[in-house]
């Protein structure tokens, strides 16, 4: 058994911890025989069936050093899992660790970024404080500009034998727009005609205006908690979400067809110098992360498995080739975060309420 008190824990700068201890002789001992037994399924000696060759066999053909680094490993790895729960540290990443070798004990410094403890303000309070507005009416007008836009879109097609195919606007004169008949609805779907087509249009524009309404209010209410966080914010973590916000940028430039190299040229800048910008946005995003996490903890907030599983296979088809383990981390914090944001908004007294 691991002798985790004899570990000591300093904190350093920037949300590290240092800890130092040691490994016994008795510790590494311990796994002498898994080691072995290990070892003898995988060395062939003539005259012995794998798995039976004698210890002192072993030790001669492996070396006692290779046997000893592998105890010391295995000792090392059972008592780091001890220690972060003895210490309740959360890890970021792998530690860092320095071994030296004694009498028989080895001596150990192990270093590693962890996981803030995030103070959270009274968010239930702040959720209440922040009332929600009413969803923007939907006008004559604004379904009128959809339908422009629309009209305008199919003006931009031409039939070919092929199917329909954007016309070089460059090169041709302005196209005249469609009618707004039956016939123009019908071409947008099932529809029975215009009255039904706008009809449908303003349904979809009251839901869009809906759903902003209450992205703006939970955005609301989530900024005036970050307002009220000190805590520090481990580097790693702020580089991390620079390296998925610069990867946001990247995707659409790509798929636009141009080098993202190129794209930082017409920009005139270099890309630690678009890091360095977005950094402040990286933290706060960051922040935001470690609080929705901090408060689904508190309030026991998590979806449903089959939801994750659900949303994980939609990735996977789509992402053909992606680790899946990655992908469930990934479905769970966003699932997590949402449900972390319903219950913020859940607070409020007021309702939405919309005019159409």
């Amino acid at each position: 058994m691991s002798n985790v008190q004899s570990t000591t824990l300093k904190n350093l700068p920037d949300c590290e911890v240092e800890i130092a201890g040691i490994i016994t002789k008795e510790e590494q001992d311990a796994f002498r025989p898994a080691v072995l037994k290990e070892f003898g399924r995988k060395i062939v000696i003539p005259g012995f069936r794998k798995g039976h060759v004698p210890e002192n066999l072993l030790v001669e053909k492996i070396g006692e050093e290779s046997i000893a680094s592998e105890c010391i490993e295995r000792a090392m790895s059972t008592k780091y899992a001890e220690i972060v729960v003895e210490h309740g540290i959360s890890p970021i990443d792998r530690p860092h660790i320095t071994l030296s070798e004694g009498e028989g004990a080895v001596t150990f410094t192990m270093r590693t970024a962890v996981f803030p403890e995030i103070n959270l303000p009274d968010y239930k309070e702040i959720a209440r404080s922040k009332s929600k507005e009413g969803v923007l009416a939907v006008t004559d007008g604004d379904v009128e500009n959809v339908l422009k836009d629309m009209q305008k879109m199919r003006a931009g097609e031409e039939e070919t034998g092929s199917g329909k195919e954007m016309i070089d606007q460059k090169t041709k004169d302005e196209p005249p727009l469609p009618a707004l008949d039956d016939a123009f609805a019908k071409s947008f779907g099932p529809f029975n005609g215009m009255e039904e087509f706008r009809k449908k249009l303003r349904e979809n524009l009251v839901l869009e205006n809906t759903r902003r309404a209450k992205e703006k209010h939970r955005i609301t209410i989530l900024d005036e908690i970050l307002t009220k966080v000190q805590d520090p914010i481990p580097t790693v973590l702020i580089e991390r979400e620079l390296d998925i916000i610069l990867s946001e940028m990247k995707s659409p430039v790509e798929k636009a067809g141009m080098e993202f190299a190129d794209y930082l040229k017409h920009i005139k800048k270099s890309e630690d110098e678009l890091r360095e910008e977005l950094r402040d946005g990286a933290k706060k995003r960051t922040t935001a992360k470690l609080v929705m996490r901090k408060i689904a903890e508190t309030e026991h907030l998590a979806p449903d498995e089959m939801s994750v599983s659900r949303e994980v296979a939609k990735l996977l088809a789509e992402y053909e080739g992606a680790d899946e383990a990655r992908a469930h981390d990934y479905v769970t914090e966003i699932l997590t975060n949402d449900r972390v944001l319903q219950f913020l908004e859940e607070q409020s007294n007021n309702e939405l309420v919309g005019t159409s």
